[in-house]
């Protein structure tokens, strides 16, 4: 699915992801926990700015292409967060330090709401907002 120039996912963001022992396949990169549940659009959102779905999965995860840049986006509701983040162009090297970076600032801010008991069901990219679900 991914070529060789993307570095191997470590420790850090396995645990950063916290993903569900069970997925669900839609298409070819997109993966989620519920079967009827893509989280495309979701990606979508971020790369053309339409709507983000009121019908999410728990968990879901998807890698997009835009051009010659590779994007993962990432839906958890336990963690209460939608991050979408750069992974790599195909001219140059590839990282997954963008894509931790925006999971660790998004589940921090989410953790900072609870603590200070402020209504939020989502971070979406470090800015909270209520998305309808």
């Amino acid at each position: 699915m991914l070529d060789r120039n993307v570095e191997q996912v470590d420790r850090d963001l396995e645990d950063l992801l916290a993903i569900p022992s069970s997925l669900f396949r839609h298409g070819d990169m997109s993966f989620s926990t519920d079967s009827n549940k893509d989280i495309s659009a979701v990606a979508r959102h971020f790369l053309m700015g339409s709507a983000i779905p009121s019908d999410l999965p728990d968990f879901g995860i998807c890698l997009t292409r835009r051009g010659n840049n590779l994007f993962c986006t990432v839906v958890s509701k336990k963690q209460k967060i939608i991050v979408h983040a750069f992974v790599k162009n195909v001219q140059g090297g590839a990282s997954w330090e963008d894509l931790k970076f925006s999971l660790r600032e998004a589940r921090d801010l989410a953790r900072l709401y609870e603590v200070n008991d402020k209504p939020v069901n989502f971070i979406v990219q470090g800015e909270a907002r209520h998305v309808a679900i």
